[in-house]
């Protein structure tokens, strides 16, 4: 393999967690006001209509 896949592997990795992390800060920022439900999708949220 070479090494330009696995720069690639890294940088899709690295974006992985820092939407992980985003994503769960932005998600306890919003229950803290109100109570969220728990069945609540960890995928990215669909824009509202």
């Amino acid at each position: 393999m070479s090494p330009t896949i696995w720069v690639v592997i890294a940088i899709l990795a690295c974006a992985l967690v820092i939407g992980g992390v985003v994503g769960g800060v932005r998600r306890a920022r919003r229950s803290r006001g109100e109570l969220a439900p728990s069945a609540e999708p960890s995928t990215i949220p669909a824009p509202a209509p």
